[in-house]
């Protein structure tokens, strides 16, 4: 499993690490990762590329100003470049800047950039631009970059100056993947300490860390988990990755089956001029090879020539006899939509909620706590939710797994919002959830005591019991109409299939999104992929993934 932790997590080992090692020795190691990244990156670009070290006031500073001194002495022309070349540093950080002086390596000022980045007439241009290692800032900081390193950290990205960021790029939030103003360092790499970070694997950061590496430092998984002993758990998660996809894909389909074997999912949604939502999110079921498909509208039955083996349903359909049900694509606003949306709260087996169906819940108390009675009735009596939108405290959270872990249930109930919707089921603005996107995925879960999928630019899937895991899948190509109605299908039809609602909302959403990135391979272009055609490379990506028990 690919671990994602907080600062406070990775604080809490670097402190334990520290205290039995001789002082540096962490550094040193980071420098050694640093190194091996910009050789690595040097020699990709097939020239030996001047090295400039950025360097910042802490430790994040004296990573990269060893890491520079070392390449220098390996034979690269490297230098340094520090914010205030003035003033030494203390700790670790200070006895690296006094090793580089001490053997001749000089540490600029910052009005090298200049140089740089505008030679003075007369004074050649570098013929070849050079690799820049970010070590500004690290896991620390809270605030906006100032004005003039902003506005260098655009100059340098405008001209496409590879850069390799140490621990997380600058200007990056390491905890929630927000850019903390309005410019943050642009990595090709990103060489992470110690563990890997959630804030580079969601929001913003995905355009903002490169290829993400995580160096260890040698620390043992033993003196690591002794560490992390009593993290709370929304300091640690996971990446759910290929890797992760391959262990919950489902299994091979025995020869001795029907289909009565694979489930039955009805999709009901398709209000008068959105029939087309409905009917995506039918295609996304089918792609999992669910057994049976339903198709039900408010106002009656719906059929699609197209897709002749898909059965129509009564716009009252008894929705305890399907296996699961995605409501919301396309339902519309109106009194049946809300009344269905009531209905199939109080009746479904498992049930994806998505769309209209999200907004006429965040709309109406009463189906909000419809919602979490339901929840409540499979897994027994539990803590209220918390009150602090985007604060699912760790009493909340245990109090919610408690019953859960005692009566061996899975939850079966899935909300699949994108930031507009989870901004209204969380009474904030759209901002405030995409600042903190882990965050508003477990506040949710706590909320609606379901497994939250919060859609978007790494996708976060939360549960009551404070469990969250970001999705390693997705790309810009799915910014389309539509999409979103497939993955609710893919969803249902999962847990149609059996699986839990947590499994089925990382691996559908994984499949989605690695469908996504293939389409956009194979065309070359993150424009134009249709709702339409995305089943079928959701289906294709399924029979890819190969493992003892994957898609045949």
């Amino acid at each position: 499993m690919s671990e994602l932790l907080r600062s406070a997590a990775i604080r809490r080992i670097e402190a334990a690490t520290m205290a039995s090692l001789p002082a540096g020795t962490l550094m040193s190691r980071a420098a050694d990762a640093v190194v091996d990244a910009t050789a690595s990156l040097a020699r990709s670009l097939e020239a030996r590329r001047p090295i400039v070290a950025w360097v910042g006031p802490g430790n994040n500073g004296g990573d990269a100003l060893l890491a520079a001194l070392r390449l220098r002495e390996f034979g690269f022309a490297a230098r340094a470049i520090a914010l205030d070349a003035q003033r030494t540093p203390g700790g670790d950080a200070g006895e690296i800047w006094r090793l580089a002086r001490s053997r001749g390596f000089p540490i600029e000022g910052a009005h090298a950039w200049e140089e740089l980045l505008s030679p003075a007439p007369g004074r050649p241009a570098a013929p070849l631009p050079p690799i820049v290692i970010d070590g500004l800032f690290g896991i620390g900081l809270q605030r906006p970059l100032a004005a003039d390193i902003a506005a260098l950290c655009e100059r340098i990205a405008q001209r496409r100056w590879p850069v390799v960021a140490v621990d997380v790029p600058s200007g990056i939030d390491a905890d929630t993947g927000a850019r903390l103003g309005s410019s943050a360092v642009r990595a090709s790499v990103t060489v992470t300490m110690i563990a890997d970070k959630p804030g580079l694997r969601t929001g913003a950061a995905l355009d903002h860390a490169g290829d993400v590496r995580v160096a260890d430092l040698g620390i043992g998984i033993t003196q690591r988990q002794a560490a992390l002993d009593g993290v709370p758990p929304v300091d640690r998660g996971r990446l759910f990755d290929r890797e992760q996809a391959s262990a919950a894909a489902l299994a091979r389909r025995a020869s001795d089956t029907s289909k009565g074997s694979f489930g039955s999912v009805l999709c009901y949604g398709g209000a008068p001029g959105m029939h087309g939502a409905v009917l995506l999110a039918a295609r996304g079921a089918q792609a999992i090879g669910v057994g049976r498909i339903y198709v039900g509208t408010p106002q009656g039955s719906l059929f699609d020539a197209g897709q002749p083996q898909w059965m129509s349903a009564a716009s009252d359909v008894g929705f305890g006899r399907f296996d699961s049900i995605a409501i919301g694509c396309g339902l519309g606003d109106s009194a049946d939509a809300r009344a269905a949306v009531r209905r199939a709260i109080a009746e479904a087996r498992a049930l994806v909620v998505d769309a209209d169906a999200l907004n006429a819940i965040a709309a109406d108390e009463a189906l909000t706590d419809a919602l979490e009675a339901k929840s409540l009735d499979a897994r027994g009596t539990a803590s209220a939710a918390n009150g602090e939108p985007l604060e699912a405290n760790t009493q909340t959270l245990e109090a919610n797994a408690q019953p859960l872990a005692a009566r061996g249930e899975a939850l079966r109930c899935t909300v699949t919002p994108h930031p507009l919707e989870a901004a209204r089921l969380l009474r904030v603005d759209v901002p405030r959830i995409q600042s903190d996107r882990i965050g508003a995925a477990c506040a949710l879960a706590a909320k609606l005591r379901c497994v939250a999928l919060l859609k978007g630019a790494g996708s976060v899937v939360a549960t009551p019991a404070g469990r969250w895991s970001i999705v390693d899948a997705g790309s810009p190509a799915l910014a389309s109409a539509g999409t979103g109605d497939v993955l609710a299908g893919a969803c249902a039809a999962l847990l149609a299939r059996g699986l839990d609602a947590e499994r089925a909302a990382c691996l559908g959403a994984w499949l989605h999104g690695e469908a996504g990135r293939a389409w956009a391979r194979e065309h070359r272009t993150e424009d134009g992929l249709s709702a339409a055609e995305l089943h079928e490379w959701i289906r294709s990506v399924a029979a890819g993934l190969r493992s003892a028990e994957g898609f045949g």
